[in-house]
């Protein structure tokens, strides 16, 4: 069984098909592992939900489905205002930061579906997880307080977990983008905690100039600006190769 490691896709559908073709990847052995955000970005947030459900139904190892912060801000949505879902003027000014971050495609796209969609999706968002632990790897959306550990931040800062920044410019700082193991003096420097690997997303890496991803200390960020360049990241646990699929 292989595990891949599917970057954030905001709304994007093409390049999530693109990746996955690419790696060349198999229902029946072969398990999907999402680090979050499926909306706000591109204009198909819809049918990104339903083809993640089509996958599910399909695969033989269930996918694991883990939480962004624009997936959290969606949830909170449909559970605290699903009555009120089409009194446009009020979510918008209710939801305005949600909004200005991609929302607002996505709020247009549910607007016009039926019911049952919205209702059926609003099952998918509950369901999201805030992290996957396998074979002492971490896969969650945004990081954690190294400072205090993971479960520490888990526990007094669960929304960190999607949220968090602080791991992946302390895994830049401490070994720069180019994994750089030493420090001038030749010695080893430390990983992040004591996980092999950290899967994370939500930072773009485009914003720290490189649009691959590769390993850095212990930390492998796979997003590399889907939301900002069509380009999605996913990443072959077994042998550290990847794959990006690309918008048409």
């Amino acid at each position: 069984m292989r595990t891949l490691v599917v970057g954030d896709i905001h709304g994007y559908l093409d390049p999530l098909k693109d990746a996955l073709d690419k790696i060349e990847y198999d229902p029946s052995a072969d398990r999907l592992i999402f680090v979050g955000d499926y909306i706000n970005g591109g204009n198909q947030p819809i049918e990104v939900v339903d083809y993640l459900l089509h996958l599910k139904d399909q695969a033989h190892f269930k996918p694991v489905f883990i939480m962004g912060n624009h997936d959290y801000w969606f949830s909170e949505l449909l559970e605290r205002d699903l009555a009120l879902f089409h009194e446009k003027k009020y979510i918008k000014k209710k939801y305005r930061s949600w909004m200005k971050k991609g929302g607002d495609k996505t709020y247009k796209a549910y607007r016009k579906a039926n019911k049952g969609t919205v209702e059926r999706h609003k099952i998918f968002f509950d369901q999201l997880v805030d992290h996957f632990i396998w074979d002492n790897k971490l896969a969650v959306h945004a990081g954690f307080d190294a400072n205090i550990g993971f479960d520490k931040t888990r526990k007094r800062e669960p929304h960190a977990l999607f949220w968090d920044r602080s791991l992946f410019k302390l895994a830049l700082k401490k070994f720069g983008k180019n994994n750089k193991r030493t420090n001038k003096f030749g010695k080893k420097r430390k990983p992040i905690s004591s996980f092999e690997l950290i899967y994370i997303g939500h930072t773009p890496t485009i914003k720290y100039d490189f649009d691959t991803p590769r390993v850095i200390g212990n930390v492998i960020n796979v997003d590399q600006g889907c939301k900002y360049n069509g380009k999605l990241t996913i990443w072959d646990d077994e042998n550290g190769n990847f794959v990006q699929g690309c918008s048409k």
